[in-house]
């Protein structure tokens, strides 16, 4: 596994990890929330308020674990002859695919090579 792919999985993993806390700090906070009101107890605004802490890790975790590729494509970038889907230092590479990751490669990845 190259270094990219390696540090797309980690910030996947980071994602899931932190929506999941988001989510668990959501469903702590609003069961505890029904039970105040199920008793007739009520905070007001305050214990309301606290169900929105968890907003930033369901966004931000959220986000990385779907669309966070552009980390990886920004900290580890594909340079001409680079496979863009690994980096993978494709140079003399006239089949058209990968021999890391085995993904195709663009037509003009090909003619890039024959320069």
């Amino acid at each position: 596994m190259r270094h990219k792919a390696l540090f797309k999985f980690v910030v996947k993993v980071c994602g899931l990890v932190m929506a999941l806390i988001g989510l668990s700090i959501f469903s702590v906070q609003a069961i505890d929330l029904l039970s105040d009101l199920m008793r007739r107890e009520t905070y007001g605004y305050y214990q309301i308020r606290s169900l929105f802490y968890c907003v930033p890790y369901i966004g931000v975790g959220t986000y990385l674990c779907f669309w966070g590729n552009w980390i990886a494509d920004k900290a580890f970038p594909a340079g001409p002859k680079c496979c863009p889907a690994c980096g993978y230092q494709a140079r003399g590479n006239i089949s058209g695919v990968c021999s890391e990751c085995g993904s195709v490669l663009p037509p003009e990845f090909k003619e890039a090579n024959h320069e």
